[in-house]
């Protein structure tokens, strides 16, 4: 999974092998998932209601 990979980049490989560290990544990747999703999901019901 690339938000995994992202997540061992930064924290380095050992920094995921403790459970902890595997659900905070999970929930920071949830979190990032849906706010990219709701920008997105925001920015076409603004330009579909912009339309003349």
């Amino acid at each position: 999974m690339a938000i995994e990979r992202m997540f061992r980049h930064l924290f380095g490989v050992d920094g995921l092998r403790h459970v902890d560290s595997r659900v905070v990544a999970v929930f920071v990747a949830r979190w990032l998932t849906d706010f990219i999703v709701n920008r997105i999901r925001g920015g076409v019901e603004y330009a579909y209601l912009a339309r003349p």
